[in-house]
């Protein structure tokens, strides 16, 4: 009986022993999580904290305040940032650009000058300029201004073509011509101007002892030319010659006495009317209709 007792009593002790120890496993579960909670807690705070103090990265400038001024090919700091770049900014050109005239050996040129830096831009020009003729012959490339086109041996009938024939052709290029824009002498004809019209100023010719009367280098291209009137005194056949002129329209009177005649000898016109005239090496061009005329006509 007491030996049972003994054993009951150890049974009791073991079991209070081990629910002891259960109690201080949980108790030590319990504890250590805890430390476990502030970490976390800990760098949370940590987190929100550095991002609220946060310095803005140099992509990130807008370059507001910034002192550098920007430049048009290489990069500039950014003065705010201390590490970013501003990238160049473009040429900005004067318009419309200074243009170079060309001749006929070289084309011309448009130059461009940026209104920040001191670059220039060269544009050329597409074609080349033209050829600037001084007494026939181009000062640049020494081409003649006129084309001399030779007979040939199958040529069954030469005739006078635009380039050797006019005013200013062939052996007449060095010879220019005195523009009539009032009454006045030239070349030592007297000439008269009355509105629209042109012509000779047959009172003031003398005329003696002559059988032809010759006009020479004169442009009477502004005006319509009219041989009307007469020279005094003509007794017989008698010739007006024109060599080297230019006109719109010529014209001659119907005269009743058949003595003067006239001839015009490379000289250039757009409209001939009239009678008793020989037109030798001679251009007609230009509207037939100019001034009401009605073409070359020969009667």
């Amino acid at each position: 009986m007491k030996m049972k007792t003994l054993s009951m009593m150890f049974l009791l002790v073991c079991l209070v022993w081990c629910l002891v120890a259960c109690g201080n496993v949980e108790a030590s579960s319990t504890t250590s999580s805890t430390p476990s909670t502030t970490t976390s807690s800990h760098e949370s705070t940590s987190s929100s904290s550095s991002s609220a103090s946060q310095v803005i990265l140099p992509q990130d400038c807008t370059h507001e305040g910034n002192t550098n001024m920007p430049d048009c090919e290489d990069v500039v700091e950014c003065s705010v940032c201390k590490g970013d770049v501003i990238a160049p900014i473009q040429h900005t050109y004067v318009m419309p650009g200074v243009h170079v005239e060309g001749d006929c050996t070289k084309a011309g040129y448009t130059v461009y000058t940026c209104v920040r830096c001191d670059h220039t831009m060269e544009e050329m020009d597409e074609e080349y300029g033209s050829h600037q003729f001084e007494n026939g012959i181009c000062k640049h490339c020494q081409a003649s201004s006129k084309v001399k086109v030779e007979e040939q041996e199958i040529d069954k009938l030469p005739m006078p073509d635009k380039y050797n024939t006019g005013a200013g052709s062939y052996l007449y290029a060095d010879r220019p011509l005195a523009k009539v824009t009032k009454s006045g002498i030239y070349n030592g004809t007297p000439i008269y101007v009355n509105g629209d019209k042109v012509g000779i100023d047959y009172i003031n010719v003398d005329i003696t002892g002559l059988t032809e009367y010759v006009i020479s280098d004169i442009d009477f291209s502004d005006y319509q030319f009219a041989t009307s009137g007469t020279f005094a005194g003509v007794t017989e056949k008698f010739v007006v010659r024109f060599e080297n002129c230019k006109f719109d329209t010529f014209t001659t009177d119907r005269d009743g006495t058949g003595l003067v005649y006239y001839t015009l000898d490379h000289c250039s016109l757009n409209t001939f009317n009239g009678s008793n005239a020989t037109i030798e090496w001679c251009y007609f061009g230009g509207n037939d209709s100019s001034r009401g005329g009605g073409g070359a006509r020969l009667d």
